[in-house]
């Protein structure tokens, strides 16, 4: 499971605003205690597993997998880790990558590369079902980047493709052979 933000606001508070949420509202009692054993620990998922759930330690493991995939949970934790939907889609999508072959691990890079560049651009992804960046996803993006190019990189010059054979201190090309 990817790690958490840092959490911009004390613990207290996070934890305030999650036992208010309807997110907290929906877990069981054993998964209620096991988010505030995960807390009170400081992110030991595997602690937190056996508190809840009684597990012995040679099941803990294994069934740590299975609580943390739990979509409740997943999203309980959501609210106190102040994480946009944005950023729990993007920690599942690097986690696909991470675990998939072929064409799927193919086809989950380039979803994952589009919505970097759109973050990038500052594009509003609020077409993609609600997802929005965090506020400090949004902070530590540069309003217009500006490319950076490498000798050897094929660019679009004049709608003709070409090789930068040369570039300045700033990346741009000064020099491409047409292809």
């Amino acid at each position: 499971m990817a790690s958490a933000p840092l959490i911009e606001q004390s613990d207290d508070v996070q934890l305030s605003k999650l036992k208010a949420s309807k997110e907290w509202q929906a877990l069981t009692a054993k998964q209620r205690l096991w988010v505030d054993t995960l807390v009170a620990s400081n992110g030991d998922a595997v602690l937190a597993t056996r508190s809840a759930y009684a597990a012995a330690p040679e099941n803990a493991t294994l069934l740590t997998y299975e609580v943390q995939a739990n979509l409740k949970i997943r999203a309980a934790l959501a609210i106190y880790y102040a994480q946009s939907p944005l950023d729990v889609f993007l920690a599942d999508l690097k986690t696909t990558i991470s675990k998939s072959k072929g064409v799927a691990k193919t086809e989950a890079m380039k979803l994952y590369a589009d919505l970097q560049l759109r973050l990038l651009r500052g594009e509003d992804l609020s077409g993609w079902g609600g997802l929005t960046p965090s506020k400090s996803q949004a902070a530590a993006e540069p309003e217009n980047p500006e490319p950076v190019y490498h000798v050897g990189d094929i660019v679009l010059i004049d709608n003709k493709k070409c090789r930068v054979t040369a570039i300045n201190a700033d990346g741009r090309p000064t020099e491409a052979d047409p292809l």
